[in-house]
């Protein structure tokens, strides 16, 4: 026998042997721990061996959180083996009625993590779910087709929440449930940290809902309708009662029709020392979010920004400003703020109080700045006193092109560390050189460039910029839509050139 023969045999060998039989459970529990639940269950018909190991491993029914899965289906063959007892996290997707009385049938009552959609037809299913599970619940998302019926029954009957989000899934029904009145008062939920209702409910409900959850560090609120003052009545209790904030995102009932919110930013993840220890103490407010909120709220937030100005991270005011109320943000200074949202109206405040505000804030790192009406604020001014620190630069808005020179986007571009994403829609300013420069500084970080309107750029500047971008392999999107002086001929060359990134034209 050759030598090749006899490591060919030792391959075959190797290919033909159950690797289940002589690992260690220990070692096979870190191996099954990676797969998916479908995965696992598909696993089970490898062998005999493999079905012993999975359907006894507790673990194996641990999460069931795959997308489209019928639990009837799928665990059907299954059900001398299934585990209710060892169930922790379950999110389903689709409706699905079976799936959720699968559940219940099972005893799954000890679900920690529960994500799941609820309307006119699985709302018996859902409510027993959740009361079945109501000790154990800390995660919980309602995807909710049936109004509020669930909020009440949720918030009295789930003392161990840490998490809780509630949001509207689709039109709403008109529908009744079940109530709580049975609960002479509400029980108080001092362990609940995050909190999302994403759904109009009236002022005096979500201030009841508010006081009876002292400890909150993260809260989402949306307002019904177009209410006049909703926002500033609750600005003002949760500054007054809620000093523990650390995120806070108001978005009036406008705000579901704009694209902002088509992949609204989930919250970060609760640390181990908040879900451990109460909020007793003054936290600092990290993040603040204003989305179509009422004229009056932008008054309110002065109180947030004077005391919390120093932490803050994050601030979009995509709601009316007053110029009053700009003069007064802009006297802050912001040593750690990274993210800037301002949307300016024909209440836009003047620019010197806008060029002050950006200049409180030396770590600046995402500035956005956006107008549906005509404005004169976006000048070579604000691109002089932008610090280098910026990585993504977006201007939406109408303006007058002729304040804006190609000078001050070559001095930016220049003095900028680090740039990422550029949107400069309809600014003629940025003609060949500068898209060059950009292209010759930043081409190993820039992944979004938005050119969209320029009538400035020709093929000649386009192909040096390609031709220094095709190396870096880094540009993910670009925009070349309305740019008249470029020709189908060089869209091709950028497509030829650039095969990973989507080109919009």
């Amino acid at each position: 026998m050759t030598l090749q023969q006899s490591r060919q045999n030792e391959l075959l060998l190797i290919n033909n042997t159950d690797f289940v039989q002589y690992l260690t459970y220990d070692i096979l529990n870190i191996i099954f721990s990676h797969l998916s639940f479908r995965e696992r269950i598909r696993f089970t018909r490898v062998s005999k061996t493999w079905r012993y190991f999975l359907t006894s491993w507790p673990h194996l029914w641990n999460t069931i959180a795959d997308h489209h899965v019928n639990l009837d289906t799928n665990l059907l063959p299954y059900l001398d083996y299934f585990q209710g007892q060892y169930v922790r996290t379950v999110k389903i997707p689709e409706f699905s009625q079976q799936s959720t009385r699968f559940l219940i049938n099972q005893s799954c009552r000890y679900i920690s993590t529960l994500e799941l959609p609820c309307h006119p037809a699985t709302f018996k299913n859902v409510y027993d779910l959740l009361l079945s599970t109501c000790d154990t619940l800390m995660d919980l998302t309602i995807h909710s087709r049936v109004g509020n019926a669930l909020l009440d029954i949720i918030l009295d009957h789930c003392p161990n929440l840490i998490s809780f989000q509630y949001l509207l899934s689709g039109s709403l029904y008109n529908f009744a449930g079940k109530s709580s009145h049975h609960c002479k008062k509400r029980r108080l939920t001092t362990k609940l940290r995050r909190l999302v209702l994403d759904i109009p409910l009236d002022k005096q409900k979500v201030l009841t809902i508010l006081s009876n959850c002292p400890n909150l560090s993260q809260l989402q609120l949306r307002s019904p309708g177009m209410q006049l003052g909703y926002f500033d009545t609750l600005l003002m209790y949760i500054h007054q009662y809620h000093t523990q904030l650390e995120y806070l995102r108001l978005f009036g009932s406008a705000a579901r029709h704009t694209s902002f919110l088509t992949y609204p930013i989930p919250f970060p993840p609760l640390s181990i020392s908040q879900i451990a220890q109460p909020q007793q103490q003054q936290q600092h407010l990290r993040e603040l979010w204003l989305i179509g909120t009422d004229e009056g709220s932008s008054t309110h937030i002065i109180p947030f920004i004077y005391q919390h100005h120093t932490t803050l991270t994050s601030l979009y005011i995509r709601s009316p400003v007053t110029s009053e109320c700009m003069h007064h943000l802009a006297s802050f200074s912001y040593p750690v703020l990274e993210e800037l949202y301002i949307q300016l109206t024909h209440y836009s405040p003047l620019a010197n109080d806008l060029y002050q505000f950006i200049h409180h804030t030396p770590h600046l790192i995402r500035l956005s700045l956006s107008s549906f009406t005509s404005t004169d604020i976006v000048s070579d001014q604000l691109f002089d006193i932008l610090p280098s620190s910026i990585q993504q630069l977006k201007l939406q808005q109408k303006y007058n092109h002729g304040i804006i020179t190609s000078e001050a986007l070559t001095r930016f571009v220049k003095r900028s560390l680090l740039i990422q994403e550029i949107h400069l829609p309809n600014v003629q300013a940025l003609d060949d050189n500068v898209l060059i420069l950009v292209s010759l500084k930043h081409k190993e970080t820039l992944t979004t460039l938005d050119l969209y309107g320029n009538e400035k750029i020709t093929d000649k500047g386009l192909k040096g910029f390609i031709d220094n971008m095709s190396h870096s392999k880094k540009l993910e999107s670009l925009n070349l839509g309305q740019c008249s002086l470029i020709t189908s001929t060089m869209i091709y060359y950028v497509q030829e050139q650039l095969p990973f990134t989507k080109i919009y034209y």
